[in-house]
């Protein structure tokens, strides 16, 4: 019986029968080049996604026999739409080569193509540290005309591990110049901010102390976003009462991203990344808040303290409270304390809330019942809707009782400039690093 064409093989590679498909894709390996240039067609050809995953991992296995063919045709590509389906299908096969070909990505570094460059740069720094020994090939790209390509290496070299630090650190000092910005980028992305050159953090603290002089409110959107709003525009007496350390100035931008990024790294057990910082904004209406997953009132870890907080808080200022919301869904809580007393605590029931009869505290406030007896004004299934309503409690409430950090914005009256400080997890145990936008 005649061995099967390389084009039926390639028909095969989009079988209903993952074995049929299997013995394809290691048959074509075994073709070698010869089954590099149809696999090209048939990948920037239509087909189905089941079909083109296999091109692509087929081609992949194919390594060093397939590499140029596919800088060839992504460059060509590219040439004419930089963002077409095709020139990220062949970017994505690029990548996939791995290990097996990082001489060759090295020589890509330099090509005419920006798309190139970067995938080449993105291919290095998807092999991990095995790429280390080529690190420095990387460098004079961190200075590129083309900012996707800047944007490439900064990813690929902070995938390097934190052992390029003292070769970034060593441009840092001795230049050239026109790597110095890029290089502090990735430096803050691999390692504790507070760990860096002290001329860094300066240069850090002088840019966003430029950028300050013209900032403005922004809306916090964060995927899990809890905060403490207190009635004081006493940000010093707020940092002394909540143990809060090393101030530094930021940007709402800044502070917003920071609480967001941090609120994604969960950990069960102690340092709890998450806990370490927070933002204090300026004075925003008359109310201070203090962003960050520290603040919920609702996690296992804090929910005591918070409340013992905003108890504090209230006697000392008048009102606080402490809010969470997930953004996807994922419930709502909220804690009112007035002149040192709590005087309501509440979640949706997806927070949890309800299996323990002792957490919540007080009767539902006329905000809550004024929300509850519009539905029923409106009539439909009122307890269905309510379990939405409570879902979308937290920033609802906020804005009727202080402020709503999801409609914060350029109206919204300020006085001071907003810090990112240390709460005393972060104290110890430091701050995750990553590069945050100022």
């Amino acid at each position: 019986m005649p061995e099967p064409t390389v084009e039926a093989l390639i028909g095969d590679l989009d079988s209903d029968d993952t074995a049929i498909r299997v013995a394809a894709r290691d048959a074509l390996q075994q073709r070698g080049i010869s089954a590099v240039a149809p696999l090209m067609r048939a990948l920037t050809g239509p087909a189905s996604e089941r079909a083109l995953s296999m091109y692509t991992v087929t081609l992949q296995r194919l390594g060093r026999s397939a590499f140029s063919t596919v800088v060839n045709a992504l460059a060509s590509e590219a040439e004419s739409d930089a963002q077409s389906a095709v020139t990220k299908r062949l970017s994505r096969v690029l990548r996939g080569f791995r290990t097996d070909c990082m001489v060759e990505y090295v020589g890509e570094l330099h090509h005419d193509s920006p798309v190139v460059r970067a995938a080449a740069a993105g291919s290095l720094g998807c092999c991990g540290s095995a790429a280390l020994p080529y690190a420095v090939h990387l460098l004079p790209l961190l200075a590129d005309a083309d900012r996707q390509v800047r944007d490439s290496t900064t990813l690929a070299l902070s995938r390097l591990s934190a052992d390029v630090a003292p070769m970034l650190s060593q441009v840092r000092r001795g230049g050239p110049g026109g790597l110095r910005r890029g290089a502090l980028t990735v430096l803050a992305d691999l390692i504790d901010p507070r760990e860096l050159d002290p001329a860094d953090q300066a240069a850090i603290r002088r840019l966003i102390n430029i950028k300050q002089l013209d900032d403005s409110p922004q809306p916090f959107t964060a995927c899990f976003l809890a905060w403490i709003a207190v009635r004081t525009g006493d940000q010093a007496g707020l940092l002394d009462l909540l143990e809060l350390s090393d101030p530094e100035p930021a940007t709402f931008v800044l502070g917003a991203t920071a609480a967001d990024s941090d609120s994604h790294d969960f950990q069960d057990g102690p340092p709890y990344p998450q806990y370490a910082r927070v933002f204090v904004t300026p004075e925003l209406d008359g109310w201070t808040l203090v962003v960050g997953r520290w603040c919920s009132p609702i996690d296992e870890e804090r929910s005591d303290h918070v409340a013992h907080m905003c108890q504090e808080l209230s006697a000392h200022y008048g009102a606080a409270q402490a809010y969470f919301f997930g953004a996807q869904n994922d419930g709502s809580a909220w804690l009112v304390a007035e002149h040192g007393a709590i005087i309501r605590r509440g979640a949706s029931d997806d927070e949890g809330a309800a299996d323990d009869p002792e957490w919540e505290i007080g009767e539902p406030l006329p905000f809550e019942q004024q929300e509850r007896d519009r539905l029923i004004a409106e009539g439909g299934d009122v307890e269905f809707e309510w379990e939405f309503a409570l879902l979308e409690m937290a920033p609802k409430l906020a804005g009727a009782l202080s402020i709503n950090p999801l409609e914060v914005g350029a109206t919204t009256p300020a006085r001071g400039r907003g810090v990112l400080a240390l709460t005393p997890y972060g104290a110890v145990h430091g701050v995750p690093p990553g590069a945050l936008p100022i």
